[in-house]
């Protein structure tokens, strides 16, 4: 950090400030292998759902959505932002990271031994003992995450994205496979579930120190890394806030209606996570280290953070047509003809998806730009007005509660923007022309997919599934090329989406 009196970084360490050439171009880079690792995670996590779903029933898949109430609560403190402090720093010291490892490792153990506290409370307040030992056995996760999760930070540093992707991958891989083979071959339930997380952390664990040589020294300062602290606790503020919103409606639909309802809606909103991660966090690992580097350049990140932004909605708004049209052939097809209900829940979740593709490209804006206490005061805000939303359609069953949750973020969205973009290069206004041409696009895809829909639910499942994704893929570019030609207003977007495509080294400028 600048200002600071540290001893100077290792070797090792100093290789973990990217300088190979074009940043940009290794941007671009880093997103495709982001994006193609994340297209290779979701077939790897539809494939574990599928034949889970079959081995295990709708209850074990709410039981374990119960307990990852008050893990997943716990663990939003994981290592305190601590990692993201790393990544958004424009130089770091052996020192300073090596602090951030033990506080953050330090901070992890203590939040395993709460969550183990906590779980009898967790258990009592939904009348069912056995979510004590499944919150308990998710906690083991948080520790073997927070180990490894500076080593992370260091190679998004140093846009070493093949490592990254061979790290989540193997985890992902291993964590499918050990939870399929107890499913399978033993009567342990959901056991199978919390042995996915605790297998897939640990191996991702290994990987990560394989990968990556830098190794913690002795050598600490606390009270050199306070700034690093601050910045992290803002992070992990607006986690713990946003937690009410991605949890919240758990905890009522499983207190009203039970684990079996809680089934169908986990599963369904398991699938509009999809999109988040195969576009938008795809697309934020590879840009946010570049803002970062380029924050005091208001041009640069400017045309940086549009390319982004517009790449983002484009590919998110694809996916979220395809959930939305096919949202039951979906269903159908990966769980089986017993889940049909989910569906349902999944249609109107994945509406949500246009509002807030652009919604979370805001995190790129807080993060890069150090403004990570305005991000907590949104959280802050947005965790007391969704519950109300939640409350509003919990009479409705889940289906009430996904209605409830896609008009809430629709009418946040724009609120959100402005309150981001307050104060910074970038305006609300250039956001929305960023914004327009596939947002135009998806309502004009949802609208003629759904009218066409009936041209092909008549066919056997497998098959009407193939043929709605690729009606639906195919009228979502067919639109999408034709609005950003016929708008003349869209030439700069157009050069913007090229610029990226073809790993332009060079921003390019936002009028105003």
């Amino acid at each position: 950090m600048e200002g600071n009196s540290q001893p100077e970084a290792e070797p090792v360490l100093l290789a973990y400030d990217y300088d190979g050439g074009s940043i940009g171009r290794r941007t671009s880079v880093g997103g495709a292998i982001a994006i193609a690792s994340q297209v290779l995670k979701l077939l790897i996590q539809l494939g574990g759902l599928a034949i889970l779903a079959r081995l295990l029933k709708p209850a074990d898949f709410g039981l374990v959505a119960m307990a990852a109430t008050i893990s997943a609560f716990v663990s939003l403190f994981g290592d305190l932002g601590l990692s993201t402090a790393t990544l958004q720093r424009k130089a770091v010291t052996q020192t300073m990271v090596s602090t951030l490892f033990y506080l953050g490792l330090a901070v992890a153990v203590t939040i395993t031994a709460a969550v183990a506290a906590l779980s009898p409370l967790a258990a009592r307040f939904y009348g069912d003992g056995r979510i004590a030992a499944i919150a308990a056995g998710l906690a083991l996760a948080i520790p073997l995450a927070a180990a490894g999760a500076q080593q992370n930070a260091l190679m998004a540093r140093g846009m070493r994205w093949g490592a990254i992707q061979i790290t989540s991958i193997g985890g992902q891989v291993a964590g499918v496979a050990v939870a399929v083979s107890i499913a399978w071959l033993t009567d342990l339930g959901y056991w199978a579930l919390v042995a996915q997380a605790v297998a897939g952390q640990s191996c991702t664990l290994i990987l990560q120190w394989s990968l990556c040589p830098w190794r913690p020294s002795l050598a600490l300062d606390v009270r050199g890394t306070f700034a690093e602290i601050g910045f992290g606790a803002n992070v992990t503020g607006f986690g713990v806030a946003n937690y009410f919103h991605r949890q919240i409606d758990n905890v009522m639909i499983g207190k009203r209606w039970g684990e079996s309802e809680l089934g169908f809606y986990s599963r369904a909103y398991a699938l509009i996570v999809l999109p988040m991660m195969v576009v938008n966090n795809a697309v934020g690992s590879a840009v946010i280290p570049l803002l970062s580097r380029v924050q005091d350049d208001a041009a640069a990140w400017r045309g940086y953070f549009v390319r982004a932004l517009s790449l983002t909605c484009f590919g998110s708004y694809c996916v979220a047509c395809v959930l939305t049209v096919n949202s039951h052939e979906i269903i159908d097809v990966l769980l089986g003809p017993e889940w049909d209900y989910c569906g349902t829940i999944l249609f109107y979740l994945a509406l949500s998806l246009f509002p807030i593709t652009p919604m979370n490209a805001m995190g790129w804006l807080f993060i890069s730009l150090d403004r990570s206490g305005r991000w907590f005061r949104w959280g802050l805000l947005t965790s007391v007005l969704f519950p109300v939303a939640y409350f509003a359609g919990l009479g409705f069953r889940s289906v009430g509660v996904a209605i409830a949750y896609t008009l809430a973020v629709a009418a946040l969205a724009v609120p959100c923007i402005v309150y981001a973009t307050k104060g910074t290069a970038i305006t609300a206004a250039e956001i929305g022309k960023a914004v327009r041409a596939p947002l135009l696009a998806g309502a004009a895809t949802v609208a003629a997919g759904l009218a066409l829909r009936p041209l092909w639910q008549a066919m056997p499942h497998a098959l009407a599934l193939v043929a709605g994704v690729v009606a639906t893929t195919a009228l979502f570019g067919i639109v999408s090329v034709a609005l950003l030609f016929i708008d003349k207003e869209q030439e700069r977007q157009r050069r913007l989406l090229w610029s990226l495509l073809t790993g332009h080294p060079r921003a390019v400028p936002i009028d105003r």
